[in-house]
């Protein structure tokens, strides 16, 4: 009968202890650099929406409209979904805009902007600079977030 001797399993272990006690600190870590990351790159897609002073507009955003957009950027708090083990955050817009109508007296709201903008109008072409610049920047939004986590990772084991 062969004999197996391995070293190094209790260290290990108490390694893997530790990482696991400080779990939702590293998935916290990690999603807070990826929405951070995330959320600039949207800001970057709204200030890059051409503009235009006419009244009726078919291609362009109004000034006001970039504006309130670029204010009401916000990444949501934090939630926790224990059961499912997941943390989970949303990059949305709130907040209205300026311009006041008899249907909307506060000002329009800055996400049912974003949606028009987005997917078209009677008014408006469909300009969907939010899908896209979500969907350019996934990858490199993935791989921050991992580095992140590795990096946290270390931190525990040292």
């Amino acid at each position: 009968m062969a004999k197996v001797t391995a070293v190094g399993f209790d260290e290990l272990a108490k390694e893997l202890g530790t990482i696991a006690n400080h779990a939702g600190a590293i998935a916290s870590a990690a999603l807070y650099e990826g929405s951070g990351y995330m959320a600039d790159q949207i800001r970057h897609s709204v200030e890059r929406l051409e503009t235009d002073e006419r009244k009726h507009v078919t291609n362009h955003v109004l000034d006001y409209e970039k504006e309130a957009l670029l204010n009401g950027l916000t990444i949501e708090k934090f939630t926790k979904d224990t059961a499912r083990g997941v943390t989970q955050t949303a990059i949305t817009f709130h907040g209205y805009t300026n311009h006041k109508t008899s249907t909307y007296p506060t000002g329009i709201p800055t996400i049912l902007l974003a949606r028009s903008i987005n997917k078209g109008t009677s008014f408006r072409r469909a300009n969907r600079f939010f899908p896209n610049t979500v969907n350019r920047a996934m990858k490199e939004t993935e791989d921050r977030m991992v580095k992140k986590a590795e990096e946290e990772m270390r931190k525990d084991i040292k």
